[in-house]
């Protein structure tokens, strides 16, 4: 008896497809493994970026002339609000891992404000982070122009390596620390002395549950 070459072809080609689907879903599942190889260490908020703030407005300033308004860690990147010398706004993002420029936005809404508070600032945002570095140790993560009252000052950000967060105010006119305010992610609130603040009155000795004979 001849053998059924339709019936050995049909085979085959089940046998060749059967091959080329199982590479499919091999390569598939290789890709998903390797992109999900930078999940978990990579979710965690980056307190120490290899880039330093400092860095991060010497470099955005370096794309765009003029004086800045804002520098923000975000997601692995520095956002830096530039007032640009012609009046503009430009919003530079800078990568916290090599200090290049990966984005420079204008048509930020104009604040006139701002922008004049900004003139009248003596100290820059850096001077503002550096001074800050000296009263909390860490990593400065914002740095911000606010107004407490009339008075331009800065509001800087500082990640310490113990977890706790630091927030300072930095006069805009004398660069002294007006302001340090000390919180722990665990461990509660802090004073401006590092020291832990006492969360509930102490009894006078006497325990809870018992009866004096």
């Amino acid at each position: 008896m001849k053998p059924d070459l339709r019936k050995f072809m049909t085979g085959k080609r089940l046998l060749v497809t059967g091959i080329a689907a199982a590479a499919v879903a091999a390569g598939t599942a290789g890709t998903a493994l390797a992109a999900g190889g930078g999940h978990g260490d990579g979710d965690r908020p980056e307190k120490a970026p290899a880039v330093t703030a400092d860095q991060a407005m010497g470099a955005a300033l370096k794309a765009v002339p003029g004086t800045v308004g804002e520098a923000d860690l975000d997601d692995g990147a520095w956002e830096i609000d530039v007032l640009a010398g012609d009046g503009a706004w430009h919003e530079v993002k800078i990568d916290a891992s090599n200090a290049k420029v990966t984005a420079d936005q204008t048509g930020k809404e104009s604040d006139a404000a701002e922008a004049q508070g900004l003139k009248n600032t003596k100290v820059t945002a850096q001077q503002a982070a550096a001074t800050a570095l000296k009263s909390a140790s860490g990593a400065v993560t914002s740095v911000e122009l606010e107004h407490e009252g009339d008075k331009p000052a800065w509001e800087v950000e500082v990640a310490g390596q113990d977890g706790t967060e630091h927030e300072l105010l930095v006069d805009g006119a004398t660069g002294t620390v007006t302001k340090n305010k000390a919180e722990h992610d665990d461990h509660g609130k802090k004073d401006g002395d590092g020291k832990k603040q006492d969360e509930g009155k102490k009894d006078d000795g006497k325990q809870d549950g018992g009866e004096d004979d």
